[in-house]
Order: C-alpha cells, then sequence, then structure tokens
C-alpha cells in the first residue's frame, strides 16, 4: 500500500485475505462511500467514514472493530500503490505458480499420481489421450452428449452392446453384460481372479 488512490477501501483485499466488504458486509450497506478510495477516505490521517442513517449499538461495536483494523495500517506518501503476487518470492506473477495453485485445488494428491504414471506410460500417445478422457469422464458417451444439450434420439440413448441401460462410460466399461464377459476372458488369460 502507498498513498491509496487506486485502492478500494471496501472492495479491495488490501487489509488480509478478505476485503472489507466481506468482514463488514452490514457496515458497507449503510456506508455512503462505498466506491472511496483509501486515499479519500484516509486523506488527513484520520478514517472519516459518513453513513446513510443512524448505526445500531451492534453496528457501532462492528466500526470499533474496523478502526482497530484499519489503524494498524498507514499509509506511505508519495509512493503509489502496487500489487504483488504471494505465490512467487519475487513477488512477480508467473503463469507456473497460478498452474500449480489452480491444479492443486482441482485434483486430490492420489489422482493427480495416477495422471502422472499415466502419462509415463510406453503406449502411443491416443491410448493415454483416451484412457485421461475416460477417467475424467470426458468421453462422447449417450450421457455426456446429453448432458451438453446435444440431442440424441430415445432410442439411440442405450448401451451400443447390450440395450439395456444408458450409456454411460462406468457402464460402457465396466457394468454392461456384454462387455464384462470380455473382461471375464481377459482376466483368465492374465491368471488373474478380479480386476
Amino acid at each position: 500500500m502507498g498513498e491509496g488512490k487506486q485502492t478500494l477501501l471496501w472492495l479491495d483485499k488490501w487489509t488480509g485475505e478478505e476485503c472489507l466488504v466481506v468482514l463488514y458486509p452490514r457496515l458497507f450497506l449503510i456506508s455512503e462511500q462505498k466506491q472511496d478510495t483509501v486515499h479519500k477516505m484516509d486523506d488527513t490521517w484520520v478514517w472519516e467514514f459518513r453513513w446513510r442513517r443512524e448505526r445500531f449499538d451492534w453496528e457501532a461495536n462492528q466500526i470499533l472493530t474496523l478502526h482497530q483494523i484499519l489503524n494498524t495500517f498507514s499509509m506511505k506518501k508519495l509512493k503509489n500503490d502496487y500489487w504483488y503476487w504471494k505465490l512467487e518470492p519475487s513477488r512477480e506473477f508467473s503463469v507456473k505458480s497460478a498452474y500449480k495453485l489452480l491444479t492443486s485445488q482441482r485434483t486430490t494428491n492420489e489422482r493427480q499420481k495416477l495422471f502422472v504414471c499415466m502419462w509415463k506410460l510406453h503406449v502411443p500417445p491416443k491410448v493415454s489421450l483416451f484412457v485421461w478422457r475416460l477417467l475424467i469422464n470426458a468421453l462422447p458417451t449417450k450421457e455426456n452428449l446429453l448432458r451438453r444439450n446435444i440431442q440424441v434420439e430415445p432410442q439411440h440413448r442405450l448401451c451400443v452392446f447390450c440395450r439395456a441401460s444408458l450409456e454411460t462410460a462406468p457402464h460402457l466399461f465396466c457394468t454392461c453384460s456384454k462387455v464384462v464377459t470380455i473382461w471375464d476372458q481377459w482376466l483368465t488369460w492374465l491368471n488373474c481372479p478380479a480386476p
């Protein structure tokens, strides 16, 4: 935080992990300065709030805690506000750190290990791609086509092998009565009692 000329008091995350509108939603509703910058609110080094109505007692307590938070910060005169990226020691944004953050939130450790192992297999790339699409349920099964609002005639929605159930990836590759016999034969050849 520099002078606070580019930082919105209520709407930017400048006091911590949450912006003030999230921490104090009721105070934000009664504020007449919803779009004001920190600099405009603290130009004279005193926090000057304007409210559209008288505050209730419990709101006065919230204002007190808000002032306690705000008084821990000091503006730096003649210095511009700037953003920094917490995930890099250099504080500069990198696609690599953003990608790591996104993938760590989307996949569990076990699933990530499975994908790493799968991509290292010595098989044609089209096989790896097929298995990956199967694992993330992205094959064009009748169920997925319907979910994406692609019109499929009612008589063509059933499994292409058994014609007894909706064509889903788990059904098509595991529970279909026709496929189960193929799995049984294949596991017999491998001397494996169960998959």
